[in-house]
């Protein structure tokens, strides 16, 4: 396949996911992958900005079921593009949007590989203090998806800067989980965040709003991407 083919496909792919819901997208090569796949395709879908305002000492029941919502939508959005480069005579793997793999040797609630990875290696955004990857335009009012590839895709982009360093996160965190750190390449994650904490937390105080809680609240006071148009207020 020349370069104009593989711009017109990635073209193709492009076009699909932002007519099915997603408000970014990112193509970049890994140096790391899964099942052979080092090539990601990032995808981002914003979230409600009303849902994300009316989280307060806790989540809504609205954002519990909007957070699943919008992870079914990304789900959906990953298998059409998969379809699609498998017609075109490329392997893909569509990566979970919310999935945790809970095996001996895997760090603790982590999933099969990290959206947030691709999603800063291909120029979308940042991770903050919260461990919450903050978008370039919507801050952490966004979730993620990716779908790997052994299509070509372009190097990685210059990392962006969007953690201002301003600790909200911290002081409103309920469980104690983030320790004020900020992100680097290569920290990992139990530097900057405790999610068994996290974890533990949610299960005690927002069982009563449904199995697999979620909390937001990190997501809500974080000050990048304020003032957009989805806000720049959710939450985990």
């Amino acid at each position: 396949m020349g370069n104009s083919q593989r711009e017109q496909l990635y073209e193709r792919l492009e076009t699909l996911a932002r007519e099915l819901g997603a408000c970014d997208i990112g193509f970049v090569a890994l140096e790391e992958g899964e099942a052979g796949l080092k090539n990601a395709i990032s995808l981002v879908v914003p979230l409600s900005d009303v849902v994300v305002s009316e989280i307060d000492n806790g989540p809504t029941h609205s954002y519990f079921h909007h957070y699943r919502t919008v992870n079914a939508l990304l789900d959906h959005i990953m298998l059409r593009l998969g379809l699609l480069l498998q017609k075109e005579g490329w392997r893909y793997l569509p990566i979970a949007a919310s999935q945790s793999i809970n095996q001996p040797g895997r760090p603790p609630f982590s999933g099969r590989f990290s959206h947030k990875q691709a999603a800063v290696a291909a120029g979308l955004g940042d991770i903050g203090q919260s461990n919450l990857f903050l978008h370039r335009v919507y801050g952490p009012a966004v979730r993620l998806g990716t779908v790997l590839t052994d299509l070509p895709l372009p190097p990685p982009a210059d990392r962006l800067h969007l953690c201002t360093g301003c600790g909200a996160c911290r002081r409103a965190c309920p469980a104690g989980a983030i320790e004020g750190v900020m992100w680097q390449p290569g920290r990992a994650r139990e530097e900057l965040f405790d999610a068994a904490a996290c974890s533990a937390h949610m299960k005690k105080a927002y069982q009563h709003i449904g199995r697999g809680a979620v909390c937001g609240i990190c997501m809500r006071v974080c000050p990048v991407g304020a003032g957009t148009e989805s806000g720049g207020e959710d939450g985990r």
